[in-house]
This record gives C-alpha cells, structure tokens and sequence, in this order.
C-alpha cells in the first residue's frame, strides 16, 4: 500500500464487512479491547511507521481521518515501549505533552504551527490515557477493580461533558490565548502531582 495512505490503515482496523462475519467480529473485539493486533500492525504498516519516525508525517496531524490512522499505527510500539516505564514516568510525560500541546495554541497562528501542537497533545494523548487507565486498574483491589474502573471512567465522562461548556465560557470571556494558557497551567500541575503522588506499581 502505499505508506502514507491513512485509508488502507482505517480500512484494516474498521473492516466495512464487520458484521457480516461473525470470526471477522470476534478477532477486531478481541483486537479493540484486549491488544494483540500488535504483529499484525508491524507487518502490514512497517513503512509508515519509519516514515512517521522520520517526521514525513507531521503535516497529516491535523487532518482527522490521517490523525487517527496514525494513531492506530503508532500507539502500539508505543504502548509496548511504555508498558516497561515506572506508572509515574509516563503518568507525567503524557500530561506534560497534552499541556505543552494545547498550551502551545496560545501562540501558534500558522497552520504549520497548529499542526505541530496536534501532534504534541496527540502523543500525550496516547501515552497518558492508557497508562492512567492501567494505573486505576493496578491500582484497586482486586474485588473493587470495576467500582474504581467505573469511577474512573465517569469521571473521565463528566470531563468530556462539561469540559467544552466551561472552556468556551471562559473563551468568550478571556480569550482564546488566556484559555489555552490556563489549559497548560492545569496541565502542568496534574503533571506535578503525579510526579509526586503515583506510586510505581509496575
């Protein structure tokens, strides 16, 4: 395929025939909410990932569809490198590059410059939400695992319902750049309390 074609890598991970195969069905289940589709990524994608290394992709960060091939395609070795990291390294990591990320839209006016700040919170993205996931996971008791996993996620529910009504409230009123500097100031001091709080449980 050709390597920088975001479609065969959506096409692969979202098959159009899903439901009419029942082995098709189970394997992408199995895939989505338990891995193991990391040999298979590696195979198929290995020529768009050395180019992703390489920074020829850059520029695809801020078209969605390309964003989330991607994503698919990089956060498995990713994934495979920080599942080795203490909880608190990548805890940190993934929320300093989410709050470098927005906070860097305060001065970006360029599209080149946007692009680069979608690329930075993407990988945040992706180190810190299943790293936070895993730790919740670690973290609680084995016969309390779903009450905590529940918690955690309505949590995460709740930020995703009100996050944008409060953060274009405070636009309308500050700003776009005074947003964007407060979303980096929040971050960063997420960052700092887990740098001090998360205990290494891996």
């Amino acid at each position: 395929m050709p390597p920088s074609d975001p479609e065969e890598v959506l096409r692969f991970w979202f098959p159009s025939h899903l439901r009419d195969d029942h082995a098709v069905m189970a394997r992408q289940f199995e895939w989505w909410f338990r891995g193991g589709a990391d040999s298979e990524i590696d195979e198929r994608f290995a020529d768009l990932l050395e180019r992703a290394a390489r920074g020829e992709l850059d520029d695809r960060g801020s078209v969605p569809r390309s964003r989330l091939a991607l994503i698919i395609v990089l956060e498995v070795p990713l994934n495979l490198a920080t599942s080795r990291w203490a909880a608190r390294h990548a805890l940190v990591l993934g929320a300093l590059l989410l709050a470098i990320g927005f906070g860097a839209l305060a001065i970006a006016t360029t599209r080149v410059a946007i692009a680069v700040t979608v690329v930075i919170w993407t990988f945040g993205e992706m180190i810190l939400l299943p790293s936070s996931a895993a730790y919740v996971a670690d973290l609680a008791p084995a016969d309390r695992r779903g009450d905590y996993m529940g918690a955690y996620y309505l949590a995460f529910g709740l930020a995703l319902a009100f996050g944008p009504w409060a953060g274009t409230l405070f636009m309308e009123r500050f700003g776009a750049p005074a947003l964007w500097a407060a979303v980096f100031a929040v971050g960063v001091c997420a960052a700092g309390i887990m740098a001090i709080g998360a205990d290494d449980l891996r």
